[in-house]
């Protein structure tokens, strides 16, 4: 069985805190993370208005998304999609553990598209674990979508952010994850 661990919760309730601070638990000898984080920038108000894509390996980051205000649409870059795809399959070839995506939306859940065809791939022939955040309202997706790629293998790990902080959350994600680098370890 494969392991699937997903850190739900709403807009602005930390899951990007949350996966950012597990990839820094993470990235330690035994381990061999990969992570993609969409940091934003923010108006006045609160509101994304510019969305990158972070590897945090490397440190780079590649502008995903703008919108000049709250009240406008996001326009979205496809080579960002493709830049971050990338790395996804680089970490999917090295056999990266866990592999953190942050955060999947609509777009990949609902319409196919953004970082879907990576997706696609690491729920297919990754053996895991994976870690991604979404919000409440995309879990049946994401487990239909775990089901159907997956046949069977994954099984879903869930984290409330929202209901037991960021923080608890990244280090119960990383209690549960740090197994994984051992037995990675004993096989070597």
């Amino acid at each position: 069985m494969a392991h699937l661990y997903l850190a739900i919760g709403a807009r602005s309730s930390g899951k990007t805190t949350c996966l950012s601070e597990l990839w820094r638990l993470m990235n330690k000898p035994g381990c061999n993370p990969c992570a993609i984080i969409e940091e934003n920038s923010r108006d006045a108000l609160g509101f994304p208005v510019r969305i990158f894509f972070r590897d945090m390996e490397s440190g780079r980051s590649v502008l995903l998304a703008s919108r000049p205000s709250s009240s406008i649409p996001f326009s979205f870059d496809e080579g960002a999609f493709a830049w971050a795809g990338e790395r996804l399959r680089e970490a999917h070839a090295r056999q990266a553990k866990p592999i953190i995506v942050d955060e999947l939306g609509p777009l990949e859940l609902e319409d196919s598209g953004g970082l879907r065809p990576y997706l696609d791939l690491l729920l297919k022939t990754h053996p895991g674990p994976l870690v991604f955040s979404l919000r409440p309202s995309l879990l049946p997706a994401i487990d239909e979508l775990a089901r159907n790629l997956g046949m069977g293998r994954w099984v879903l790990h869930t984290v409330q952010v929202e209901a037991f902080g960021s923080h608890f959350c990244a280090e119960r994600l990383f209690r549960m994850l740090e197994a994984h680098c051992h037995r990675a370890e004993a096989k070597i």
